[in-house]
């Protein structure tokens, strides 16, 4: 999962490093908005952008989502979690709609501790969770019923390889709910990004049946989240020395501090939902 649509070019030893328990992360879990420091969301460790409202979409478009596929003669649904950090919103969602969850990220830090937090559960409804690419899951054809990918698809390095895997991978007629950063100018210092989704999922097999705007919201989340962090700077460097500089510098990015255009001011947020095509 990427920092809520921070402007950078991410790796999984950067994303290993998000997921160590440090003194700065507590620091900043504190500053957290109020949209983002409830106890159903912070209890996910999420590193994408979720609030209580996204959480609950994702459910309602799933839950309907499974309702209408036949009933398959490999076993119960599973709901693939495409980069799914520790594993705790996919989880969140399979325990709501009573499936299988399988969970996969490019985090070893993620991955294991996803796979500690499920391992005290009898092994037919534990969790799976495994290190993989996007664009070789490793995962049979026509293996998963539903696929989440909250803040996490859109950083493949190529969208439409990681789309043809998923098509290969997902039951006919099954949905992706994920969430993308798009953008019709890069903004320099972050992955590449689309500036549509729809031509790119139609070519992977795709049909689209939702295309939701929903940056009015995340900016203001996000400018208040960046606003508090950047309020708090000379106690986090005070405290934190040059580990804070990092977080800083995306917060200053955000805001278009620094001479730099604003990250929320050039890029949208959308939720997506479009199910396969056979």
């Amino acid at each position: 999962m990427s920092r809520d649509g921070a402007p950078l070019c991410p790796t999984a030893t950067m994303f290993d490093s998000l997921y160590r328990e440090s003194p700065l992360r507590a620091a900043l879990m504190r500053l957290l908005p109020e949209a983002l420091a409830a106890e159903e969301i912070v209890s996910t460790a999420s590193t994408g952008f979720l609030t209580a409202e996204v959480l609950a979409r994702f459910e309602l478009w799933l839950g309907m989502s499974l309702g209408l596929l036949p009933p398959s003669t490999l076993g119960p649904a599973r709901l693939l979690d495409l980069g799914c950090g520790v594993g705790r919103v996919g989880r969140r969602l399979a325990a709501a709609l009573g499936v299988r969850l399988v969970g996969l990220d490019c985090s070893n830090a993620a991955i294991t501790e996803a796979r500690v937090g499920v391992a005290h559960l009898m092994d037919h409804e534990r969790p799976q969770f495994h290190v993989a690419d996007f664009s070789s899951t490793g995962l049979p054809e026509a293996s998963v019923s539903a696929a989440l990918s909250l803040d996490a698809l859109y950083l493949a390095p190529d969208p439409l390889v990681a789309l043809a895997e998923l098509h290969r991978i997902m039951v006919p007629s099954g949905t992706l709910v994920m969430t993308a950063y798009v953008s019709e100018n890069q903004y320099a210092g972050t992955t590449n990004l689309l500036g549509d989704w729809r031509p790119i999922l139609s070519s992977a097999g795709f049909s689209v049946d939702r295309y939701d705007n929903q940056s009015a919201i995340w900016r203001d989340v996000m400018r208040s989240k960046h606003e508090r962090r950047w309020a708090a700077r000379a106690t986090l460097r005070s405290e934190f020395g040059w580990h804070a500089e990092a977080e800083l510098s995306v917060s200053a990015a955000m805001l278009g501090i620094g001479g730099r255009p604003s990250f929320l001011t050039q890029v949208e947020r959308f939720e997506i939902s479009a199910h396969r095509r056979p």
